[in-house]
């Protein structure tokens, strides 16, 4: 009896090893694996790591080529607008700018001259503002309020910002205090 006992014993025994051997062969498996996924990991990982580099050295080399290009751009900018090519197309620019403007002007004077029944012509008018179709402009003196008035004294007369008129004698446009 003991002795059937202890092949009993040893039998157990054995099938217990045997477990335990079967348990740590999947268990190193499972190690294996797993030590797998963490090689694969860390690749991926690498490999991210080298496109993010990648990403972000050709984020900088195209921040880089545009900063070139713009300050290209701005020397060039800078460089033309010194030019008397640009200069003259500047000054064609402003001229036309300013005679729109004045021609604007002009359209609304001759309107509301008209509307007054006023006949007054722009043409054959002295730059200097001396003689239009017998009138001298220098001599049509306008209130602040924008109605034309007669002046006794002559000359161009207003009640904005110091009373000055156009010297009607200077071929200049420098502006005097009027003469009572």
């Amino acid at each position: 009896m003991e002795r059937d006992r202890a092949i009993e014993e040893l039998r157990a025994s054995q099938k217990k090893l045997s477990d335990v051997q079967t348990l740590i062969r999947t268990l190193q498996s499972h190690v294996n694996k797993l030590s797998e996924r963490d090689n694969k990991v860390e690749e991926i990982k690498t490999q991210l790591e080298g496109e993010q580099c990648l990403e972000e050295a050709a984020a900088r080399a195209t921040r880089e080529h545009e900063l070139e290009a713009t300050r290209r751009e701005k020397e060039a900018v800078i460089a033309f607008s010194t030019t008397p090519v640009c200069e003259e197309i500047c000054s064609m620019m402003l001229g036309d700018a300013l005679t729109e403007i004045l021609n604007n002007f002009k359209g609304q004077i001759c309107l509301e001259l008209e509307r007054r029944g006023i006949d007054f012509q722009w043409n054959e008018i002295d730059p200097i503002g001396k003689n239009a179709n017998g009138i001298e402009i220098a001599s049509t003196p306008m209130s602040k309020n924008g109605s034309w008035t007669d002046s006794p004294t002559g000359g161009r007369m207003s009640d904005i910002v110091g009373d000055v008129e156009l010297d009607p004698e200077c071929p200049t446009t420098h502006l005097v205090e009027p003469s009572e």
